[in-house]
């Protein structure tokens, strides 16, 4: 029982999981419709930008605008970024000020990372090196330091006697985590790295699960953290985890308007490995596009590695396909012949059944007509034969009731008999007068008569209280006590319905004087909302 369960956790788990995974990949896919929305914004933010540039005349803010300006360049193209922060050193070689031309060479150095220009960014930073830095300063070349050690690592990978990149990278991160603000997104990215380097996978992912918890999808730093992230569940082995934080990044990437990206290409092998192959090639077109127009030598170098197993596999997939096309279409092509073939059959056997048709269309025409009558007589005497069958049940039924009823009045007349015999045997004569003058016994007798009355007659008519008040005008209308089956002018009215429509009649059934049952038919046609004198009429429809 306990395995059962187990696994029917496990199942649960992983169906869940990849729901979640289905959902953020559609999410991907209609944002992937608006990369080139999110892209005219950046390029918005930098024309906006340039034209600031372009009124300014003094040295200071055009100094300003060309580092903003670069900056924005390098997560979209490294070829602008370049332009720009070069530009920057010329002003800040013109002002003669070291703390500007530092930062624009450190700005230099990055995009000379991203270019793969890994010489001259060393270089550059070799030169920085030896000259004294602000705290920024300082986190800002440890942190190119990282990335340069990181590129070369990945670029040269498969390169002999070099030095151990990792090992660099991991002492300027340790150098970087002892000065870097403990709350930034990079401290934690840092952190978790170092975390990986050294195994220890769950104390990674909660790092950036904390870290992710203080961030947005709009930040650039979001981008980032979601691919560490993503990078942590993969050592775990957490596939669906993986790909699902893979696609955030993608995401964030995609509205930061962001095309230097490793996201969508590390996605589209994942894909690809899973068997998912449209969306595979999707994605890794998409990546080699961004790679391309973004001038990141790396990214192109990663790229190139799985296109070719991603456009192979695809293909093969779009061959495949056309071959089934082609079969399908080769059997459409003789189901057609064959339906044409059947179709020229039929059209001839059309012909021989109109020319029988048209012969026997007056016969059918006849048949019609009858069976039409047939059917309407047919319908008539089902429902006589309904009706007859309600009636003949109603029948049985109250001749049940009245025979048993009548047995029950007979009995308590012998038993009032009996009761003046006695009390005549014992002579007290003044007992019997008493008994014989009081209306007691037959005033209890009618009261239960006219509770059987009322329950029997909305047997047959339940509906006759609310469509009598139908008839009356609206501030006219019946209510009765709450103990009420029917009251004494309803009753009235149900005698007529029953067909007793003479007032004598009436009056002697309801133990009533003719005037009062004519009082209440007059009140009650003058209550009316109809005609008076269709009253009567109506009133004898109800229940039909």
């Amino acid at each position: 029982m306990k395995k059962l369960l187990l696994l029917f956790l496990i199942f649960s788990t992983v169906a869940s999981g990849q729901n979640r995974l289905n959902e953020i990949l559609h999410s991907l896919d209609t944002l992937i419709q608006k990369r080139e929305y999110y892209n005219n914004r950046r390029e918005f933010r930098i024309n906006s930008l340039k034209e600031l540039l372009a009124g300014a005349t003094e040295d200071e803010n055009i100094y300003n605008l060309y580092k903003v300006i670069a900056e924005e360049y390098i997560p979209y193209t490294s070829d602008s970024a370049l332009l720009y922060s070069s530009k920057s050193i010329e002003i800040a070689t013109r002002l003669s000020n070291d703390k500007k031309l530092i930062n624009s060479k450190l700005q230099l150095a990055r995009i000379y990372i991203i270019k793969g220009m890994y010489c001259e960014a060393n270089n550059l930073l070799n030169d920085i090196s030896s000259r004294p830095l602000t705290k920024k300063q300082r986190i800002a070349y440890l942190q190119n330091r990282v990335e340069l050690n990181r590129y070369k690592e990945v670029s040269f990978s498969k390169l002999e006697n070099l030095p151990d990149y990792r090992k660099l990278r991991a002492a300027y991160q340790d150098s970087l985590l002892m000065i870097i603000d403990k709350e930034s997104p990079r401290y934690y990215a840092t952190k978790a790295d170092r975390l990986m380097d050294r195994g220890k996978y769950e104390q990674m992912k909660e790092v950036m699960l904390e870290s992710l918890s203080k961030q947005k999808i709009e930040d650039r730093s979001y981008g980032y953290s979601t691919y560490t992230l993503a990078m942590a569940y993969g050592k775990l082995g957490d596939i669906n985890n993986k790909a699902y934080y893979l696609a955030k990044s993608a995401m964030s990437d995609i509205v930061n308007g962001v095309r230097e990206n490793a996201s969508l290409r590390e996605l589209a092998f994942l894909l690809f490995k899973s068997g998912d192959l449209t969306r595979a090639y999707k994605y890794i077109k998409i990546a080699m596009e961004d790679a391309l127009f973004s001038k990141a030598k790396l990214r192109r170098y990663e790229v190139l590695q799985i296109l070719p197993l991603i456009d192979s596999e695809y293909n093969n997939m779009r061959n495949k396909m056309s071959r089934n096309m082609l079969y399908f279409e080769l059997i459409l092509s003789f189901m057609i012949l064959i339906l044409f073939i059947s179709l020229v059959y039929i059209l001839k056997q059309k012909k021989k059944l109109e020319a029988a048709i048209s012969n026997n269309e007056k016969i059918n025409q006849q048949l019609f007509e009858v069976n039409d009558k047939l059917k309407k007589s047919n319908k008539e005497v089902l429902k006589a034969n309904k009706k007859l069958e309600s009636l003949t049940y109603a029948q049985k039924e109250y001749i049940i009731h009245y025979l048993k009823l009548s047995s029950e009045y007979i009995g308590k007349i012998d038993d009032f008999r009996k009761s003046l015999y006695k009390k005549a045997v014992s002579k007290n004569k003044e007992d019997i007068i008493k008994e014989l003058r009081s209306k007691e016994f037959i005033n209890s007798e009618l009261k239960l008569f006219y509770e059987d009355f009322d329950k029997a007659f909305l047997d047959l008519y339940p509906n006759f209280i609310k469509q009598f008040n139908n008839l009356l005008k609206d501030d006219e209308k019946i209510e009765l006590k709450h103990d009420e089956l029917l009251n004494s002018e309803l009753r009235v009215f149900a005698l007529i319905r029953l067909g007793i429509t003479e007032s004598e009649q009436i009056a002697k059934f309801l133990r009533y004087s003719v005037t009062t049952i004519y009082n209440y038919r007059v009140k009650m046609r003058n209550k009316a909302k109809i005609p008076r004198d269709e009253f009567k009429e109506a009133v004898k429809k109800i229940g039909k």
